[in-house]
């Protein structure tokens, strides 16, 4: 199973019986990039985890024929060893396009090094403003548990730490040679 397969997974486990519809708005609240809330990528999932018995849908009652999901026994097992499994490699640095970027400004002259860093810092301000927003929606909202509340500040923590480093990083920068 996938890192989205399991994710879906907990996020069944914690929050359902649910739609798939709702996993996906659940995915559309985050403020991590890299989760999609697209039909293409919840909805294949949804259908791995039914053919591996860790997920069972029974139709609900209404005007809509939603499917309800719900974890199974087997299902929840899988969620237990996932959230245990914590690598060397899962620890390791998530993906990052600013940190990418910043490999690369070596190439250009240092009054541009200098803007690219303060463009970076500047994105980085508003995704935290946005970060602390969203913090400050969910809290007015009584959106989740403390748990989820707590596991959430690890956005803002890593949000300031890039800052930190930018702001670092300008400095080592700004007058080394070109290449």
């Amino acid at each position: 199973m996938t890192e989205l397969d399991l994710t879906i997974l907990a996020i069944i486990a914690r929050d359902g019986p649910m739609s798939a519809y709702d996993v996906r708005k659940v995915f559309a609240r985050s403020l991590t990039s890299t989760w999609s809330s697209s039909t293409g990528s919840i909805y294949p999932s949804i259908r791995r985890l039914q053919k591996a018995r860790h997920v069972a849908a029974t139709t609900a009652k209404g005007a809509r024929a939603r499917k309800a999901l719900r974890v199974t026994a087997s299902g929840r097992g899988a969620v237990d060893a996932w959230l245990l499994h914590i690598t060397a490699g899962v620890a390791g640095p998530t993906p990052n396009p600013i940190r990418t970027r910043m490999y690369f400004v070596g190439i250009v002259a240092p009054a541009k090094r200098s803007a690219i860093i303060r463009r970076a810092t500047e994105s980085t301000r508003a995704a935290i403003a946005a970060a602390e927003q969203a913090r400050a929606d969910r809290m007015a909202a009584d959106e989740g548990d403390a748990v989820q509340h707590l596991a959430s500040e690890g956005v803002l923590f890593e949000l300031r730490a890039r800052l930190e480093w930018l702001t670092w990083l300008e400095a080592q920068v700004r007058n080394l040679p070109s290449k």
